[in-house]
Order: C-alpha cells, then structure tokens, then sequence
C-alpha cells in the first residue's frame, strides 16, 4: 500500500492504493532514468519495463546493488 503522489500541490494524497507486487526473480534489471533522481526502470525477465517513482541514487544501490547507470544500455 502506499500513499498516492499528488503531483499538482507536492503533498501526500488521501487516496491509498494497492502497490505493484512481484517476485523479486522475475526482474531482470534496474536502471536510473536520469530524468530526476527518483525515477527508477524496471526490466522484467519477459521483457516488458516500466518506470517507477522509487528510492533515490544511494537507497537504489542499496537495494538494487547492480543498478545501472543513467546512461547505461539496457541488457
């Protein structure tokens, strides 16, 4: 569950929703977007991605110690 991103005033929505939910096996590969630091590609082992609002650059490394960089090509 997680709280949803007003994007218009900056500030935690009231709305709650269910989160994405997968088996960690079943992602390929991570990679920072370079957009803003939080801006976080997900690649799945059937080849489908997508980009998520995540950790920022040090928590992601954290996490995801084998992240790619902004510039890095996708596997």
């Amino acid at each position: 569950m997680y709280a949803q991103y007003n994007h218009w005033n900056g500030k935690p929505d009231e709305a709650i929703e269910r989160g994405p939910a997968f088996r960690r096996e079943c992602l390929s590969w991570t990679r920072l977007t370079g957009t803003h630091d939080h801006d976080v590609q997900l690649g799945f082992t059937d080849g489908s991605w997508g980009t998520l609002f995540g950790p920022g650059t040090d928590e992601c490394a954290k996490y995801f110690p084998h992240t790619l960089g902004k510039r890095g090509p996708i596997p």
